[in-house]
């Protein structure tokens, strides 16, 4: 039996189940996570990591940061439910009924609205170009009292998953406006490729993982460089609604799978 921890902090649970293998699989900086007990954490990750067979991390930033630990870390990059996301792209989907009434152009966020979301930059936005709507799609920890005065920012709540591509079709631009800090230096975004998926043009902060795509997408970090790049995806040809999606095609979810359990099992099965 493996046992697969998506967390730090279950070093004590080690040895309890039988297991033969122990995976950490280290998907953010938790350390940097406001509320957290930062030295605890860092105390109980590298911990785990020196325990771990093997510990695979999502960004450069997480691998450079757990192989001083244990020199078996690798990185291996989130994937995408391509299929899923893709459906974006058929004339079927019917358009959802809180969205309909939003004007074009509709810039779209989909994920949790944490401490970690520049909501202050996306206010800016919005009051220079009054005639773009910007659309939130996700639950919210923050308080959005300050945003209520514009008209233009839709705060939508959270949706289900199944319900996604049905919003990515509706938008015109998919948006992943982070803070830059500590955390998000070490965040691999999943949403960055289920926009592309959906064939979506992307405008992001420049988080490092993010740059990696910088030649299918657009970065920014002040309001003037954020509207200069929403203007220029939304001139963007219809035709590069495919190259997007297609570069996806690549990145799925069962290729990372395989990637990861490959140094894992000598005989290279894996959990299906």
């Amino acid at each position: 039996m493996q046992l697969w921890s998506f967390t730090p902090d279950i070093g004590y649970l080690l040895g309890r189940f039988g297991e033969k293998r122990v995976l950490y699989y280290c998907v953010d900086d938790h350390a940097s996570f406001t509320g957290y007990n930062r030295e605890q954490v860092l105390h109980d990750e590298a911990d785990l990591c020196r325990r771990a067979d093997l510990v695979v991390t999502t960004s450069m930033a997480l691998q450079k940061a757990k192989e001083p630990f244990n020199p078996n870390t690798m990185l291996v990059p989130h994937g995408v439910d391509y299929e899923h996301f893709s459906k974006a792209l058929s004339a079927d989907l019917p358009t959802p009924a809180d969205i309909a009434n939003i004007p074009h152009p509709r810039l779209g966020f989909f994920g949790l609205i944490r401490d970690w979301v520049d909501l202050d930059l996306l206010a800016e936005v919005a009051r220079r170009r009054p005639d773009w709507h910007i659309v939130m799609i996700g639950d919210s920890t923050v308080d959005l009292t300050p945003y209520g005065e514009l008209q233009n920012i839709h705060f939508l709540g959270r949706k289900p998953y199944d319900d996604l591509p049905a919003y990515c079709k509706e938008l015109d631009v998919g948006l992943i406006p982070f803070k830059i800090n500590e955390l998000t230096l070490a965040v691999n975004p999943i949403k960055l490729r289920e926009y592309l998926a959906a064939g979506l043009p992307v405008v992001s902060t420049p988080m490092p993982e993010v740059m990696l795509y910088d030649h299918l997408i657009e970065t920014a970090t002040t309001p003037d460089e954020t509207v200069d790049a929403i203007d220029k995806c939304l001139s963007s040809p219809p035709t590069a609604r495919a190259e997007r999606t297609t570069a996806m095609a690549a990145e799925t979810w069962p290729e990372k799978v395989d990637a990861l359990c490959r140094p894992l099992m000598e005989d290279h099965a894996c959990i299906q």
